[in-house]
């Protein structure tokens, strides 16, 4: 000062957050079957010097997603599906990650979607449904016993009465995702629908 009064030398560390933020978004599997809910897990934090997550969003088909959120997808078509979570810090940095599981059908999904088809009431007569899934326990007895031409063949026959009850006691909506997991199950069993 102007008093020619000293201070003592004092330093002081200064800790500049130029690392963006660790994030990871992630399913409990890479496979499913509409028949199987779906956890997604989301982590992300700011690594140090780190000034804090000022944000940690994530989004799937439109949707936006939290840690440990639980999608059913049901009702989505077959196919390869992706997610994307984002993490900001206070400094600004940003991180991305990203994210894909699909969506199959397998033969022993097949009863199932049967079944929650026939009790939500999306396929009308009891007597469509026993003959559906009359056909699905034929063609799985005949798997067991590694019959897969017969398998196919029942598989058809099951398409064949799909084909005739669209519109009647099933709803498109219903039959497209049958049609559609039916045609799945006979191409990866080598056959075609």
């Amino acid at each position: 000062d102007n008093a020619g009064n000293l201070e003592d030398v004092e330093e002081i560390t200064i800790k500049i957050d130029t690392t963006p933020p660790v994030i990871d978004i992630s399913t409990d599997a890479g496979q499913y079957t509409r028949v199987e809910l779906i956890t997604f897990t989301i982590v992300a934090f700011d690594p140090m010097p780190g000034s804090g997550l000022v944000s940690v969003t994530a989004e799937f088909e439109g949707q936006v997603m939290s840690d440990g959120d639980v999608i059913d997808p049901f009702w989505l078509a077959l196919g390869v599906y992706n997610f994307t979570a984002t993490a900001t810090d206070f400094a600004g940095p940003t991180s991305t990650d990203t994210g894909s599981f699909e969506l199959i059908a397998t033969l022993e999904s097949l009863s199932p979607t049967v079944t929650r088809l026939c009790e939500e009431l999306h396929i009308s007569k009891h007597g469509i449904c026993n003959s559906l899934q009359a056909k699905l326990r034929n063609a799985m007895r005949q798997d067991e016993r590694g019959h897969t031409h017969v398998v196919i063949n029942m598989l058809n026959a099951f398409l064949h009465e799909l084909n005739g009850q669209r519109g009647k006691s099933i709803s498109e909506d219903p039959y497209r995702i049958l049609e559609q997991d039916v045609r799945y199950v006979i191409e990866s069993l080598g056959g075609s629908a």
